[in-house]
């Protein structure tokens, strides 16, 4: 459709001849001490535990920028899960204060279920502090069969990746550069060279050794499952390759009453993560050695005193998934969990703990970090799990506990009708005090062509439900790489251009919102039909408007379009932020979206309540700053760092435009004096 190079048939408008344009990025104006916000009209806020030191040694740039774009970044400088546990390091922490002091920092730290290495960091502290390791975790009492997800069954297969077998009684194997094997697991070997062995072709059943990653107790025999005794093979070391049996269901021994033969084997199997356990919420053992946890990530590498705004949970509810079918841990099979009750009361329970500990946890950061407005975000994932299937843990019994939510997914390529109520159940949320964290995904990158039509679907959404407590981030990219593509470029990945046009304030409207109410200025339903719906939502200087069809997916995008009149002449805006002629009627396709100027860009936004102002633009900018006084005589002009050294100054203003190549890039402060009055702005040099 031509969308990517905003020249040619662009959302089918009724004109197709283009006027000359004037590309501009945003107007904005601040004053000293304002409460910073880097875009006027919308928050948003960065994903970046994709590892920025991966980025050809690009990272710190790439911090910079963001920091420059964000009002919050969550995630800095993730190590987890190869390098061991996430600090809070100096190098990224003054990286983007420095390039932006306002910008708020978060961490990231999984909460349902813990990585290999946290394990170990959870572990020495309980043993540490004089506490049995096993009180962090629960374990199942009898074999349970728990699904695994596809990448830990299939992604070995046929891998050259066995070092070693050892000669022990259990036999033990050791495996390289894999995912980590839930016990229960099945795995069958072969010396690649093609001579046989003993372990030939056989399926075994391996049990993790404690404290060596990646070897494995060799056990044969589903019905009963026996050691293998290995002190009569040979040796065996070299290049084996192993093929993981399981078909989606590992069989995770249970202890006592099972064949596990220590509490150790007996870990409750979370759904997914690669052999990652679950947690027990309601253990004072896994409380204490959490809260320390969360302290050390979140606290300056270095220092005891200086500290992130913000901790992540990751993935929230997933230890509580009590669905009949699907993904689930079982947790009715545990030792500490049997004698609770009913399997309804078992996960009451679960939900009651996992929000008390939630809770718990953000009153010690409170006061160990002395900053009463540390914020704990609580990720469950999708919107659908908010209100429905854990609606009681999101948005009933504990909301008091569980405020701040981020949605992993808001927009994908899956999207459909269906989710309308989501939008405004979300909105109901921030009007009650709910602070929420969201992001959207194309679900797709490059090489495939992801439509312009559809990445404004993405973004108009974001305008629908655009309130004063929502921070967003628009994704290029799929859930299973928060990177995007190219990986760890987030100048491709966490961003979209016309995010930085300014279309101001959302206006009220005589006409009905989607809730029925007149006079406000929420969303409304723009048109309707059988199998779609159009929403809309009209702000001082644009509309926005998303289609949602019956049907999503990728391949239904621009599928069904309809044509419908404006009421008006509006312009386009295109990938470049530039804009299209003016039309009056426009045409959308399923899960086609638009945000349609009421001015060109050139001209955006100076009719309104910045009137009186003076203004600068392009806002970032490289080399020329235009100033725009609106006829106000500008008698002078002081150009400060932000920590208040003057880098630039001049007695008189003769021209429109300063010169600031000299300048290096960072955040700075333009003082005008005009009228015996002084006016502040801050500007970015990119």
């Amino acid at each position: 459709m031509g969308f990517l190079n905003g020249k040619t048939n662009i959302l089918r408008m009724k004109k197709i001849f283009f006027k000359p344009i004037i590309v501009c990025l945003f107007l904005f104006t601040v004053t000293v001490n304002a409460q910073n916000q880097n875009f006027p009209h919308i928050k948003t806020y960065g994903f970046d535990y994709i590892r920025f030191s991966d980025n050809n040694g690009e990272f710190i740039d790439n911090l910079k920028w963001l920091a420059n774009r964000h009002d919050w970044i969550v995630g800095t400088k993730a190590l987890w899960p190869s390098q061991g546990v996430d600090y809070l390091d100096a190098l990224t922490y003054n990286t983007i204060k420095e390039a932006n002091p306002d910008v708020k920092i978060m961490k990231y730290l999984p909460y349902h279920s813990i990585a290999p290495t946290t394990q170990v960091w959870l572990e020495n502290w309980a043993v540490n502090n004089g506490y049995n390791p096993e009180d962090l975790y629960y374990h199942y009492d009898v074999d349970t069969p728990v699904r695994i997800v596809a990448s830990e069954y299939t992604s070995a297969s046929g891998t050259a990746g066995v070092v070693s077998i050892e000669q022990t009684n259990p036999a033990i194997v050791e495996l390289i550069e894999r995912h980590d094997l839930p016990a229960g697991a099945k795995l069958i070997m072969t010396d690649i060279d093609g001579s046989t062995h003993p372990v030939d072709s056989i399926t075994y059943l391996v049990l993790p050794v404690q404290g060596q990653r990646y070897k494995y107790y060799l056990y044969t025999n589903d019905a009963s499952p026996q050691p293998v005794d290995g002190t009569g093979f040979p040796e065996f070391i070299g290049d084996w390759a192993y093929t993981t049996a399981d078909s989606g269901v590992v069989v995770v021994p249970g202890y006592p009453n099972g064949w596990a033969p220590t509490k150790f084997d007996s870990r409750l199997r979370v759904r997914w993560n690669h052999g990652w356990v679950g947690i027990n919420p309601s253990s004072q053992t896994f409380r204490k050695a959490y809260q320390a946890l969360a302290l050390y990530v979140i606290t300056l590498e270095g220092t005891n005193d200086t500290f992130a705004d913000g901790l992540f949970l990751d993935t929230f509810e997933g230890l509580a998934n009590q669905l009949p079918t699907g993904y689930t841990s079982f947790m009715e099979n545990t030792v500490e969990l049997k004698e609770v009750g009913t399997k309804a009361e078992i996960y009451e329970k679960v939900h009651e703990d996992l929000a008390t500990s939630a809770n718990e946890l953000r009153n010690f950061l409170i006061q160990e970090t002395g900053n009463a407005d540390f914020r704990l975000h609580a990720n469950p994932a999708v919107p659908r799990y908010i209100y429905n299937t854990f609606s009681s843990l999101f948005n009933e019994e504990y909301r008091s506990y569980l405020m701040d939510l981020s949605i992993e997914y808001l927009v994908t390529t899956t999207t459909s009708a269906n989710e309308i109520t989501y939008l405004q159940q979300i909105y109901d949320d921030m009007d009650d005090g709910r602070l929420f964290f969201i992001r959207s995904q194309t679900n797709f990158a490059p090489p495939k062509t992801i439509p312009f039509a559809y990445i404004q679907f993405t973004l108009a959404t974001h305008y629908l439900i655009n309130h004063e407590n929502v921070h967003f981030m628009f994704h290029y990219g799929n859930a299973g790489n928060y990177g995007g593509y190219p990986y760890g470029d987030p100048k491709l990945t966490h961003w979209h251009p016309n995010m930085g046009v300014n279309i101001r304030k959302p206006v009220k409207r005589a006409e009905a919102d989607y809730w029925g109410e007149t006079n406000t200025d929420r969303f409304f339903i723009f048109a309707q039909g059988d199998d779609y719906t159009i929403l809309g939502r009209e702000y001082s200087d644009a509309l926005v408007l998303s289609k949602f069809a019956k049907v999503g997916g990728w391949a239904n995008i621009g599928n069904n379009p309809t044509t419908h009149n404006l009421g008006g002449e509006y312009y386009p805006l295109l990938v470049d932020n530039s804009n299209g002629p003016a039309i009056t009627s426009i045409t959308l396709g399923s899960s086609e979206g638009v945000i349609l100027l009421k001015s060109p860009v050139g001209v955006l936004g100076i009719n309104t309540e910045l009137d009186n102002k003076i203004q600068v633009y392009p806002n970032p900018v490289k080399n020329i700053l235009t100033i725009n006084s609106l006829e106000q005589p500008i008698e002078s002009y002081k150009i400060y760092t932000i920590n208040g050294q003057v880098v630039q100054s001049n007695s008189l203003v003769t021209k429109n435009q300063l010169d600031i190549s000299s300048l290096i890039s960072g955040v700075y402060l333009l003082e005008f004096t005009s009228n015996n009055e002084k006016q502040t702005i801050k500007f970015i040099k990119e």
